[in-house]
Parts: C-alpha cells; structure tokens; sequence
C-alpha cells in the first residue's frame, strides 16, 4: 500500500505493514537534475517513463522488508543520480538531448548534484 503522505505502520492481522509514501518525492527530483544537468530545454512525456521505469528497477533491488513499496527516503540522493542519469542517456538516444550529454551524463549528474555543506554557526 502507497498513499500520498507519510505514515506510520500499521499491524494487519498480527504483522506490522510499511505505508509506502508515494508521490513526487521519488519521480521529481531525478527528472530536475537531468534537466538541470543535460540542459533539457523540454521534459517530453518519455522522460517521466523512464523515470518511473528506473525506479522500478531501484526498488526492486532494494525495497525493504514489511510491506514498503520503494526503497527508504534515506537513499532518495542515489535514487535521483540514477533516474537522472537515465533519463538523460535516454533523451541523447531519442534526440530530445544532446548525444555528448549522454555519453557523459554520470559526469555531467555528479557535477550538477549539491552537497548540504555547510560551515559551523558561531554566534556573535
């Protein structure tokens, strides 16, 4: 079961059940960064299929046990490198992205992909 807001488990006859939050926390941030990454001057519908079809394939190496759909919130930044990288490639070979792009799309994601970095406080 997936619903579109977090919520805590429920016990269904006796065993505890994960209620997977599906909405656009897993699709979106990976379609963004390959558009931001590859430059994309348009995200065709196809972008949006390979980037469900990409998290199919990430949550079916990865999803975990009790009942969860998709993989924890906690590997959602590895989740979007991939969907991005893959829906880049996938925009070189249909012409909707540049073909260098898609030779080099983990570069351009990992160069594209931001780091919470941040200096300590000090108050003053």
């Amino acid at each position: 079961m997936a619903t579109g807001s977090p919520f805590d488990p429920v016990v269904v006859n006796g065993t505890s059940r994960t209620i997977s939050q599906a909405n656009n926390v897993y699709i979106f941030p990976g379609v963004g960064l390959a558009a931001i990454a590859g430059r994309l001057k348009s995200i065709p519908d196809e972008a949006f299929i390979v980037a469900a079809t990409t998290l199919a394939a990430l949550t079916a190496r990865s999803a975990p046990a009790g009942g969860a759909l998709y993989p924890p919130l906690a590997d959602l930044r590895s989740m979007s490198r991939a969907i991005a990288i893959a829906v880049i490639e996938a925009g070189a070979a249909a012409g909707w992205a540049s073909a260098a792009d898609g030779a080099r799309a983990a570069e351009l994601v990992d160069g594209a992909m931001w780091s919470p970095n941040y200096r300590a406080y000090v108050p003053a």
